[in-house]
């Protein structure tokens, strides 16, 4: 849905309350004056001149003040509040300044109108337009300081991301050759099957460590071929449950964001159990963000005590690198949260600001 100042007709009713506005205060200075039968003897002068006045001065203020600030929103609350507020602010005056000026030029300019200012109507001008360039020289500055510190902070995710992808080759491409080689002569189809799965999981993998973001399709395709890798290492040991990827919303996120929490859910939730343990993955639409939950069970012995932040997110591991990503790309609406659930659930939630893909 595009914001009401593109539309035209949101233009109109702003003309239409501003002749409304214009003609209201025209009614109560004729109240407040008490010459009701002088205006009523000519009534149509100061009536159309009030509704013109109402309209020059309402779509003077909309349009060169509403319709600037609200298009400069998203690139302003970019920045910290108390940047923004100043920003926003001096963006203001300048601009109200600037739909004054236009507005008071405007009905000077009527015939048969004379107004009077403190100052003549292109010294106000004038002193607009010096503080609006002041304004686009100081937003400029910040502007440039923003688009340099995302670079570094791009390049910065590039690496983790690129630490991430190290972090999955040793263990899991030997772990899964051993496993693959043991069913060659058995089971020979299911050992092409998991050649062609590990081929397609380390394609995306070097994908992801270029590419920013990735259509969470194609990241819970690279979840399934993950677990079913470890499920054929694991066997029924290792119960899974994944959401139908029919059923996905259509959104980015940044690729290997989910790997470290399910290769977790695997290593220390199933792994260690001699009975194993099931590892589920949903996905939860709320409104304008989305929660992904990893959920898996947990041995009695091997159930954390402490998932403070202190412990959970260490700086370098793999758990640090992701919430550091979900900061950078989302910022504030994205979070990450551990808990234990129902006494044998380890329960992570990724919540994410909905973007389309």
């Amino acid at each position: 849905m595009r914001p009401a100042y593109k539309d035209w007709r949101y233009h109109l009713k702003v003309a239409i309350w501003g002749a409304l506005v214009g003609i209201a205060l025209l009614a109560v200075g004729v109240t407040f004056q008490g010459n009701w039968a002088e205006f009523l003897h000519n009534w149509r002068v100061p009536l159309g001149y009030s509704a013109a006045f109402g309209v020059i001065w309402g779509l003077a203020f909309f349009e060169v003040l509403v319709v600037p600030l609200s298009a400069l929103g998203p690139v302003l609350r970019r920045y910290p509040k108390p940047v923004n507020y100043i920003l926003t602010a001096m963006a203001g005056i300048a601009l109200g300044g600037s739909a004054a000026a236009l507005a008071s030029f405007t009905s000077a300019s009527m015939p048969g109108v004379k107004i009077t200012f403190p100052l003549p109507v292109m010294a106000v001008i004038i002193l607009d337009a010096a503080l609006a360039a002041a304004i686009a020289i100081v937003m400029a500055m910040f502007a440039t300081a923003h688009a340099r510190q995302a670079e570094l902070g791009a390049s910065a995710m590039q690496m983790q991301a690129q630490v991430l992808q190290a972090q999955i080759n040793p263990h899991f491409f030997f772990n899964t050759l051993n496993t693959i080689n043991s069913m060659v002569e058995s089971q020979p189809a299911v050992a092409k099957d998991l050649i062609a799965r590990l081929s397609d999981l380390f394609r995306y993998t070097l994908a992801s460590a270029q590419a920013p973001m990735t259509e969470i399709a194609q990241e819970f395709v690279f979840i399934e071929n993950y677990l079913t890798i470890e499920r054929a290492r694991y066997g029924e040991r290792l119960r899974i449950r994944l959401p139908d990827p029919d059923s996905l919303p259509a959104v980015k996120l940044p690729g290997l964001i989910l790997q470290p929490l399910i290769e977790n859910a695997v290593r220390y939730g199933v792994a260690p159990c001699v009975d194993g343990g099931e590892v589920e993955v949903t996905v939860e639409e709320r409104g304008q963000t989305i929660d992904i939950i990893t959920r898996n069970t947990v041995c009695e012995e091997m159930m954390p005590r402490d998932l403070s932040p202190e412990v959970v997110f260490k700086p370098g591991h793999a758990l640090a690198i992701t919430l550091n990503r979900l900061r950078f790309v989302y910022g504030p609406p994205s979070n990450f949260r551990i808990e234990r659930e129902n006494g044998r659930w380890v329960r992570v939630t990724l919540t994410i600001p909905r973007r389309t893909a």
